[in-house]
Parts: structure tokens; C-alpha cells; sequence
């Protein structure tokens, strides 16, 4: 065989999780103003894909930024880079919005486990206004 089916063949036994997502880390005003809606909010129950790439989670909603939220959402993060939440745990978020109504986001969205309720409260406030003050 040549060097280049060896290759090929290489590439094909690696598991899917080795061509895992780089995300470039950007600032929480880039992520805030690439996202539709930006939430803290606790996971009420998470549902894991087959491949344990993100997954459904069913979202309380503790409180928004950027847009309206219901207090109650489904988030889906089912690409080969999902984010992976875990149940009770609360998380700053930056999600967006299909043309059907359902939300995503995933691993590269700035999401941020919180470790108190206003870790980003300021900022967010700061950002909220600004990108409301602005005409659209």
C-alpha cells in the first residue's frame, strides 16, 4: 500500500472525539452581541446525545439580557460541538434562535458555569443598555 492509504486509513480508525471543536475565546461583548438572547438560567434536566456531544436541556430561566425570555426554555446544543450541561447547575448563556423558534448554542457561544448569581451582572447591565441605546 502507498503512504497515502495509511494515511487515509489512520484518519479513519480515529474516533469522532479527536476532531473535536477549537474555539476562539472572545470577550463577553462579542459573544453578547453575536447571540439573540442572553440568559442566566439553572438546567433543570438534561438529555445527552448518543455521541455525549452536547445535548436537550430544559432550561429555568433566573434571569435575562437581550430579548425577552419565558421562564421556561429547550435548549438544543446537538452539534460535534455541543455544550454539555449538567443538571441543577447554572450557567451564563448566549444562545440563538432558529427560524422555527427553538434555541441553540454550543462550546464556542461564551457560555460560563456561574458560581454566583451576579458574577456578570454588571457587565451585562452595561452591554444591555448600550446595545438597546443603539438605533437599529
Amino acid at each position: 500500500m502507498k503512504l497515502t492509504h495509511y494515511i487515509f486509513l489512520f484518519f479513519l480508525a480515529l474516533p469522532a472525539q479527536s476532531f473535536a471543536c477549537k474555539c476562539k475565546e472572545l470577550s463577553i461583548q462579542k459573544n453578547f452581541n453575536n447571540s439573540s438572547m442572553v440568559v442566566y438560567a439553572t438546567v433543570k434536566d438534561f438529555i445527552p446525545s448518543p455521541s455525549n456531544e452536547g445535548g436537550t436541556a430544559v432550561l429555568l430561566i433566573d434571569n435575562w439580557w437581550k430579548s425577552n425570555s419565558p421562564q421556561k426554555i429547550v435548549v438544543n446544543s446537538l452539534t460535534s460541538c455541543g455544550f454539555n450541561f449538567e443538571a441543577n447547575k447554572s450557567y451564563l448563556l448566549f444562545l440563538n434562535q432558529e427560524s422555527n423558534g427553538l434555541f441553540y448554542t454550543d462550546k464556542c457561544s461564551g457560555n460560563k458555569e456561574l458560581k454566583s448569581k451576579d458574577e456578570f451582572t454588571t457587565a451585562l447591565e452595561n452591554l444591555n443598555k448600550s446595545s438597546s441605546a443603539r438605533p437599529l
